[in-house]
């Protein structure tokens, strides 16, 4: 790498995230079903953005990314086939995003 004796650690920087999920099944029938799903969880942004343009220095701008997700599904299930259809939507909210130049 291209850092100088002296520089080649930094500070140790924690990124606390979680999850909180949760989902619900309902049988219509024997042969038919609907479900929904939920989730908000965190997430640590990427490593380029804390540590940007290979260097040692920490960007106090970097944010835990949130993301809240959806799905809604129909099951159908007899002995010799089954099949789903799901929709899905996922929602992030301080993506992070690196453009290199």
């Amino acid at each position: 790498f291209q850092y100088e004796p002296g520089n080649q650690e930094t500070d140790f920087y924690s990124f606390l995230g979680y999850q909180l999920k949760g989902g619900a099944n309902y049988n219509l029938t024997r042969n038919h079903n609907v479900f929904v799903n939920a989730g908000y969880f965190t997430k640590a942004p990427i490593f380029d953005a804390v540590f940007q343009g290979f260097a040692n220095v920490i960007n106090e701008d970097a944010e835990v990314q949130k993301i809240m997700s959806f799905e809604l599904g129909y099951g159908f299930r007899t002995n010799d086939f089954s099949a789903n259809i799901n929709v899905y939507h996922t929602r992030w909210m301080d993506r992070t995003l690196i453009e290199s130049l």
